[in-house]
Formats: structure tokens, sequence, C-alpha cells
């Protein structure tokens, strides 16, 4: 009785998998029908748990002693495999899994940045006599003023005879952390919302310009509570200002974005900016959330910043398969790792990172993982979802250090066909 009641669990387990995954386009359809019944599934996972030991083992120039793995069957909730599983080593970007999980569970996927463009007087011929207003987030996907800019002369506005204000959620500059190497995040490369109020104010200005709206500061129309055009007014009467312009002002333009929309790039295609974006809109510690969700796995953990830049960062390979556990345990946080967000091989725009990867026609469909990269340093890691023959589901972490990033990602590539295949 006791072992058809565990059969019909784990078959009830792989069923809800199944149906959640094929949710979207770029997840391609997978039976739910095992390959074999799942009484046999314990016997299927020492085979694994095998065939791994021997690749760790006896796999050509790869160092088992700078290797770290960990294996866990989310169907049963038994952990399969682990070698130096415990061992605290670099995750490089597979740091970024934390991010995105910290802003998940703190904001949630629909999130929203809003962007926005107000007017505050009175329009007459083109010209507005009054105050324009931008209220921006630190949001990493607005890339440029212009369709502001633009949306003002669709309002027929071509002139600005008053002021301008800006309501910034972030006025100083993102940067990456002080151990990381300082090209990693260049200053030109860092999202236009954050990159400073000064550069934000000349690009708005300049994008202005360039769409043919002039203007001019002129305090008979930037009304009497506004003593100054620039942000080096005392703070708290611009913040005033601003505030009293917002009272009545005419919406302009809008560029919304969700956490969603952020968490995509940043995993898929690894970006470092948008990763550093996100960890500063949850205002969170990672150290803090790790040690809250995973108390257990967190003492020695060090996260320094939300990109995986710093070869300071110390993570184990149990640790973030034990991550990947609990963001399965969140029906709704798994389906955006799953669906949306993590890089699968032959999904079109969601190969990202494992381009010219994985290209074994079994893992299409059953990889879903994030990768991550020092080759300064000899540092690659791979950590994710791997759905199994039989149907059950995996989460997994290589971790390798000091390593050939091509040997690395070959042997990493090998054991994802072995969790795939089962032997």
């Amino acid at each position: 009785m006791r072992r058809e009641l565990v059969e019909a669990a784990a078959w009830l387990l792989g069923i809800v998998f199944l149906a959640c995954s094929c949710g979207r386009n770029d997840v391609p359809e997978i039976s739910a029908e095992p390959s074999f019944p799942v009484a046999d599934v314990q016997a299927s996972d020492s085979v694994l748990a095998e065939r791994l030991a021997r690749l760790v083992a006896r796999t050509p120039r790869i160092d088992s002693a700078k290797l770290a793995v960990a294996v866990t069957n989310l169907t049963t909730g038994q952990e399969v495999y682990a070698h130096h599983a415990d061992r605290w080593m670099v995750p490089a970007s597979c740091a970024k899994l934390l991010t995105a999980v910290c802003a998940l569970k703190q904001l949630g996927g629909e999130h929203t940045y809003e962007n926005q463009l107000l007017a505050n007087g009175t329009i007459c011929d083109s010209v507005l006599y009054g105050c324009l207003l931008l209220q921006a987030d630190d949001d990493p996907l607005v890339a440029s003023f212009q369709p502001f800019a633009e949306a003002l002369r669709e309002a027929g506005i071509s002139q600005i005879e008053g002021g301008i204000l800006y309501r910034l959620t972030r006025s100083d500059t993102l940067r990456p952390h002080p151990s990381a190497s300082p090209w990693d995040i260049p200053y030109r490369q860092v999202p236009l919302l954050m990159s400073g109020a000064k550069r934000i104010e000349n690009e708005f200005r300049a994008s202005l310009e360039a769409c043919g709206v002039r203007y001019h500061w002129n305090p008979q129309f930037a009304h009497a509570w506004m003593q100054a055009e620039c942000r080096t007014a005392e703070p708290r009467k611009y913040a005033l200002a601003v505030r009293e312009a917002t009272h009545g002002a005419r919406l302009i333009y809008s560029q919304p974005h969700t956490l969603l929309q952020v968490l995509a790039p940043m995993l898929i295609c690894s970006d470092n900016a948008k990763a550093e974006a996100v960890l500063h809109r949850t205002g969170a510690s990672l150290q803090d959330f790790a040690c809250e969700v995973l108390p257990e796995r967190a003492d020695g953990l060090c996260a320094l910043d939300g990109s995986g830049l710093s070869p300071l960062n110390r993570m184990s390979a149990r640790f973030l398969t034990d991550l990947l556990s609990y963001a399965y345990a969140d029906t709704c946080m798994w389906r955006v790792l799953m669906e949306d967000v993590l890089a699968t091989p032959a999904a079109g725009g969601r190969t990202g990172t494992l381009y010219g990867r994985m290209s074994d026609p079994v893992l299409k469909g059953h990889i879903f993982c994030k990768t991550g990269t020092l080759a300064s340093r000899g540092i690659s890691s791979l950590a994710g979802y791997a759905l199994g023959q039989n149907g059950c589901l995996y989460a997994f972490c290589i971790l390798n250090d000091d390593t050939s990033v091509f040997e690395a990602r070959d042997f990493q590539d090998c054991l994802c066909c072995a969790l795939v295949l089962g032997h």
C-alpha cells in the first residue's frame, strides 16, 4: 500500500511539472508519460549517481579536486549525487540566480518600473509655459529619451518656456563591486537611468534638441515655488518643487517595464549591469536574504554583488541546488524561471549564453540553466534544472575552478547529457 502511495505521489508531481513546463511556445512540448515505471526511479538514480561519479573521476583534463557538483531529484526530494558539494567556491554569474530569486520573492515578476513625462502649465501655439517633469525609476531597460521627446512633439509641444524638473529613483552612478574588474561595467555601458543625475539630464536635454524641442529657462513661467532649474538647489526645496509640479500635471508619455522583462536578459544573456540594477531595486542584502531562506546552507556564503563579477563571492554547489529547490517549491517563481528567464538550448531567443553549446538533440527542451564564467581566473559554472527522460526533474550545479573554460564547458555539457539520459 505504501509503495502504491509513493508511486501515485511521484506520478502527480511529474504531471504537475510537465503541465507547467509546456505553457510557453519556447518550451517544447514534453510527453506526460514517463519512459518507465515511477517505482524504478530510485534504481535509475542509483545508476545515474554511478555514471556521474565515473564522469567526475575519469574525465581528462578536469581536476576533480577543483570541482564541485550537486544533483537533487526534485520529483522525489532526494539528493542523487554530491562531490565537494559544500565547498565554498566562486560561482561567477550563477550568483545571478540568487539575485533573481531574491527579486522574485520580494518584488514579484509583475513588479513595474514607472517612467513618465509630465507637463504642468499652459500650452499655447506649441509652447509650454510652465514646467516639464521627468519621473524615472532605476529602470535598466530605458536606453534612450528619444521616445519621450517624440511624444512631446506629438502632444503639440515644440518649445518650453519655464523649467525642467527631475524625480529620479537613483541619482548616483551604478558601479561594480570594488573587488571586480572596473571594465566589467564601464560607465558608458551603465543603463541610462542608472548613470547618474548629470548624465540623465544631459541626455534628456540632448534628446529634446534632437527632436526639435527648444528649451528656455524662464523663471517667469516656472512658478514662484521653483527657485532654480538645476539640481544644485537645496535638496529639500527641490523635492518640494517636484512634488508641487506633479499636482495637476498632464501625462505626456509613459514607458513602464516589468521586473520579468529585466530578468530575461539578465539571466539568459547574463547581463551584469541589469543584475546590479535588480539588486539595487530590491534594496536587499543577498547575504541576509540567503540566511533567511536557506539558513542551514548560508553559513560561509559570501555575496558581494548581484552579478557575480566579484572574485570574492563564495557559494557552494549544494547551496545553489537548494536555492533552485526553494524556487521550485514556489509555483509562480518556478514558472518564471522555467518559462521565461533561464537559458535553454535550441530555443531561439532563449539560447543566450548557451549559444554554440549543448548541440546534442537529446538536450533540447530538457535543460534550463544559468551559465557563469570568469575566464581570466579559470572559473566556469552551470546551474539549473534538467528534465530526465524518466520524467523526473533535477536541480543541479557544477562549479569548476582553475580549469580551462573550454574543458569545463565540455564536462558540464556531458554531465547534462547524463542527467537527461539517466545513464
